[in-house]
């Protein structure tokens, strides 16, 4: 693979593959907000302010996968903007995962598999910024006197 397309691309499919299954799963709870269709108890939601899962679903759906669909797209084009916009969708990843690992009666693996998805968004959106908008963290800038 080309040097050059590797980093949008890796970013490219790891947002896709979230934002397929962010809103496929949204999609379920909205249209579905007991969660019985999906085989997911509505008890999970007993100590979190939610009556149902259509707060979440909706949440789910728009926030997460087709944010990352968009942003997906954006990472394949290498637009200039895509390390701002897959840090921030890493950084709302982690958010949502606290939050359903705080409020839900039950954590399985895949809470864990997607916190660190979104540890690795930030990182990759990181690199892509940094090589996108010309910086370089990683040798000394010569003539600055400030360190």
């Amino acid at each position: 693979m080309n040097k050059r397309k590797f980093l949008p691309n890796v970013t490219s499919a790891l947002l896709l593959f979230v934002g397929i299954g962010a809103t496929a799963g949204g999609l379920g709870a909205m249209m579905d907000p007991s969660g019985e269709s999906m085989g997911v108890p509505i008890e999970l939601l007993e100590q979190s302010p939610f009556e149902n899962f259509l707060i979440p679903g909706i949440f789910l759906f728009f926030i997460t996968g087709i944010a990352s669909l968009i942003v997906s797209y954006l990472a394949f084009k290498n637009y200039r903007h895509t390390g701002i916009a897959t840090m921030i969708l890493g950084m709302v990843m982690i958010l949502w995962i606290s939050a359903q690992m705080y409020w839900l009666t039950d954590i399985n693996w895949l809470h864990h598999l997607f916190f660190g998805i979104g540890i690795v968004e930030i990182i990759l959106g990181f690199f892509f910024y940094v090589r996108r908008n010309g910086h370089n963290i990683f040798h000394k800038h010569r003539g600055s006197a400030a360190h």
